[in-house]
């Protein structure tokens, strides 16, 4: 069996990519809430093409909603917000876990 240790400055690459997620979930947010108020407040449509539009509209802001501040049960932070902390969780037991693990460390040469 062959020693194993991840590479954590790849894994640490995600970070970056996930605030940029994360922007982009609450621009949307705040593009579609405002497109949704003015729809509901113009008469830009009428009928049945209105309910389907505006149907499909609360659709995608109740899914940025969730993506970007949560599931409302109270735990108040987003996917993107977990997914960071997970990661963040991650590298730092992944770094205790070969920094306190001597037989690793006297093998690889730490």
């Amino acid at each position: 069996m062959q020693d194993f240790r991840c590479v954590t400055d790849t894994i640490s690459s995600i970070k970056p990519q996930l605030d940029v997620i994360q922007s982009a979930l609450e621009s949307t947010l705040t593009e579609a809430q405002s497109i949704m108020g003015e729809l509901e407040n113009e008469s830009v449509w009428t009928g049945q093409a209105q309910l389907v539009g505006l149907a499909f509209l609360d659709i995608v802001v109740q899914y940025h909603n969730q993506l970007t501040f949560g599931s409302g049960n109270g735990d108040g932070t987003g996917a993107v917000e977990q997914a960071s902390v997970a990661l963040e969780n991650y590298l730092k037991n992944n770094t205790d876990f070969y920094d306190g693990w001597e037989q690793f460390n006297q093998v690889a040469g730490i």
